[in-house]
C-alpha cells in the first residue's frame, strides 16, 4: 500500500507553489521553432523481425530536443488491417524501451502501442534504452 503524507481529499486540492523561470516562455518558443525547422518529426519507421507470430513491430525514430533522435517501438496485433485505438507510453525514468517483446500487454489487448524512450535513461531495469542524451545537461543513465 502506498504511503502518502496527505489524505486523498488533501492531495486532490494540493497546488504547490512552483516558480516559473523567467525565460520559460522564450525557451519553449525557441525550442519549438528549432524543431519545426528541423524537417519531418518522424525520421523513420522500419519493420523489425521480432520473432513473434502475433505481433508486428517497427523501430521508430522521432526528432526530439535540438533535432536529436528519440527511439521507440511501434507494435500492433499481426494481420489486423483496420485502424486500431492506440496507446502512447513513455517509459518511466530508469527504464528504456527495452526489446520489442518486453511490453506486449497493450498489443495483446488489441491496441496499437507506441513505447517511447526517455533520453538518457534505461539503466536501472529491463533491457535498457536506446536514446542517449548528447547534451548531458542533467543526471541520467547511460
Amino acid at each position: 500500500m502506498p504511503a502518502f503524507d496527505l489524505s486523498p481529499a488533501d492531495l486532490e486540492r494540493y497546488r504547490p507553489d512552483v516558480a516559473e523561470p523567467a525565460d520559460f516562455d522564450a525557451f519553449w518558443k525557441r525550442t519549438l521553432g528549432e524543431a519545426a525547422g528541423a524537417g519531418d518529426v518522424l525520421v523513420s519507421a522500419d519493420p523489425v523481425d521480432n520473432g513473434l507470430r502475433l505481433t508486428e513491430t517497427w523501430d521508430v525514430t522521432f526528432r526530439g530536443f535540438a533535432g536529436d533522435p528519440v527511439r521507440g517501438w511501434f507494435s500492433r496485433p499481426a494481420g489486423v488491417g483496420e485502424p486500431l485505438p492506440a496507446v502512447v507510453e513513455f517509459a518511466g525514468y530508469g527504464r528504456g524501451r527495452g526489446l520489442p517483446h518486453e511490453r506486449l500487454t497493450w498489443v495483446n489487448a488489441g491496441y496499437a502501442h507506441l513505447l517511447m524512450d526517455n533520453r538518457g535513461q534505461g539503466d536501472q531495469y529491463g533491457c535498457g534504452g536506446d536514446t542517449p542524451d548528447p547534451h548531458a545537461g542533467a543526471p541520467g543513465g547511460p
